[in-house]
């Protein structure tokens, strides 16, 4: 968790207050993680076909996304993060958007 604090500022915060428990009610925007099992034949496009549906339905209800493709590594590679995430430990992630 240290590394991924140093790495990623901006989130800071809400990891701190996602390991006390504690639930941020100022943020405008939530994460929407896609992932799929690591043996997925086609996880990547899966998770990428799945994300646009979601973009498109929350265009439908007047709610802005934006792609956080950039994340996806750091959620695959340090488990810690994943863990508080809570994402399945034989998943991995394929795609993550905000929504808000």
């Amino acid at each position: 968790m240290k590394k991924v604090k140093e790495l990623i500022p901006s989130f800071k915060r809400r990891l701190i207050h996602n390991e006390q428990d504690e639930e941020i009610k100022s943020w405008d925007a939530e994460f929407i993680i896609k992932s799929s099992s690591k043996d997925a034949l086609s996880l990547r496009e899966n998770c990428t076909l799945a994300a646009g549906q979601t973009t498109l339905a929350a265009e439908t209800l007047r709610l802005g996304t934006c792609s956080l493709g950039y994340i996806n590594t750091f959620f695959n590679i340090f488990r810690s993060v994943s863990k508080v995430l809570k994402i399945p430990v034989k998943h991995c992630v394929g795609y993550t958007l905000a929504i808000g």
